[in-house]
């Protein structure tokens, strides 16, 4: 299944359009919060449930962050946490073997 993924060149950034033509939705989801799974049921319901992509999310998520710090009192470097925020691409399908399962792709 993950060759037959990777021979389809799955776009670098899926919210650009080239997913119109596959059989698939691309949604923009801020934050967490939202019922992503509740889409991909209601999704499943209207196409069936036959092998293959169903559906793309984008979400932006908060996740740990480090900045280079350095104290000029006392000499000394370190990684200082940060918060931030990073963009999650979240692909569910339907695997012939497994059901719905889903892959996320982090990004900064």
């Amino acid at each position: 299944m993950i060759e037959s993924i990777r021979e389809r060149q799955v776009p670098r950034n899926p919210g650009r359009g080239s997913h119109a033509s596959a059989a698939c939705g691309f949604l923009l989801v801020m934050g967490a919060g939202g019922r992503k799974e509740a889409r991909v049921r209601a999704i499943i319901a209207e196409r069936g449930d036959h092998p293959g992509l169903v559906h793309i999310f984008s979400v932006l998520e908060p996740c740990s962050c480090y900045r280079p710090w350095h104290e000029k009192s006392t000499g000394r470097t370190f990684l200082k946490p940060v918060g931030g925020k990073c963009l999650h691409y979240y692909f569910y399908l339907i695997d012939p073997e497994y059901g719905l399962v889903y892959v996320r792709v982090t990004t900064w």
